[in-house]
């Protein structure tokens, strides 16, 4: 469409160019004419006048070497008069001819010059012809485009218009969303708060718990230590009471072969005082050593409490005389990973309210 207004443009500034060049040329032609005409009109008047000063000077001349008479001065000077005329119109003849000669010239290159108009105009009529058809297509283009663009603008419109409906109905909703956005970000403030709070409770609780690791580290080795002097000592009680049991089946040989009783046997007392006791100390006894547990281990890569348990503190250990009377309490059954060596020994004879001499039952040396 630009193309086309603008050819259309070209071509009448063109026309009003090529209107006012021929008004002017005409204009100018004219004057040049005229001039023409009054030059050429004033160049015979001033050769005519030329040639007959010149004539007259020679028939002066004449007349008067020859001395004429009136009439044949008359008719001289006539023919004079006559042939100046001649003269001044042959030289306008030929002047003409060369004017003639220049006109056909110009006329000539004037005929050129219409020939490349011709050419010109033609190729400007082509290129108007090619230049209506691109006009006549891009009208069509432009007549199929205006109607493309103007459903499309009716779409977008449409989707226009439902977006504003959906964005004014969710308009809501985003001032609802942007306040449980702020409340939910003030949360986790207050969660990463109380994670520092933890992290330092933590730290607090893994130092106090490395301070009890290595107290009850001291508590295990000392009660290994006990544990091992214990062991010594009823190793000894041990041996002490194969020996009492050796004796003890002596006697009891000695009663089955029915040599002596043991009320009235003077001998069995005698024996009974050679027993040698046992050397403890007066602070332990044998339930002591067979009622003692050693501590479990404690393992350097225990998990620490749960966060849950952080705040609270640790569960006090059981009592040792708990766990004693626990151990002593018939409905109890007997620990599965004690050693052989704190197993009671079998009870095989019940000595119920008899003692030696010295006053010591021997039911406490049977246990």
């Amino acid at each position: 469409m630009d193309l086309v207004e603008e050819n259309a443009k070209i071509s009448l500034q063109l026309e009003q160019n090529i209107t006012k060049n021929m008004l002017k040329e005409s204009k100018l032609q004219d004057e040049i004419n005229n001039l023409q005409y009054e030059l050429d009109r004033q160049t015979s008047s001033l050769v005519a006048a030329e040639n007959e000063v010149l004539l007259s000077k020679n028939a002066l001349q004449e007349m008067v070497s020859q001395k004429f008479n009136s009439t044949d001065a008359n008719k001289f000077l006539s023919s004079v008069k006559l042939s100046v005329e001649l003269k001044s119109a042959q030289q306008m003849c030929e002047g003409y001819k060369h004017k003639l000669n220049e006109s056909l010239k110009l006329n000539q290159q004037y005929l050129d010059k219409i020939d490349v108009l011709k050419s010109n105009i033609a190729n400007l009529e082509d290129k108007l012809e090619k230049l209506e058809r691109k006009n006549e297509e891009s009208i069509n283009k432009l007549t199929i485009l205006t109607n493309f663009f103007k459903e499309q603008e009716k779409h977008y419109l449409k989707q226009i218009n439902e977006k504003a409906e959906l964005y004014i109905s969710k308009e809501g909703e985003s001032s609802i969303l942007n306040e449980q956005i702020k409340s939910k970000n003030q949360e986790i403030v207050n969660y990463k708060g109380e994670i520092q709070s933890l992290k330092k409770e933590i730290t607090d609780q893994e130092a106090s718990f490395k301070i009890q690791l290595s107290a009850a580290d001291k508590k295990a080795s000392d009660y290994w230590i006990s544990f091992r002097q214990a062991e010594r000592k009823l190793k000894e009680m041990e041996l002490e009471t194969a020996q009492l049991r050796n004796k003890l089946t002596m006697v009891d040989k000695k009663l089955e072969n029915g040599a002596k009783s043991i009320d009235s046997s003077k001998d069995f007392e005698d024996e009974l005082l050679d027993i040698p006791l046992p050397t403890v100390s007066p602070d332990f006894t044998l339930l002591s050593l067979l009622d003692f547990e050693p501590p479990p281990p404690i393992l350097t890569n225990q998990r620490l409490p749960p966060l849950g348990a952080l705040g609270q503190a640790p569960s006090p250990p059981i009592p040792l005389s708990r766990r004693h009377n626990r151990s002593l309490s018939p409905s109890s059954p007997p620990p599965s990973q004690r050693s052989s060596v704190f197993r009671p020994l079998p009870q095989r004879y019940n000595y119920m309210d008899r003692q030696n001499s010295l006053g010591h039952s021997v039911e406490s040396l049977d246990k």
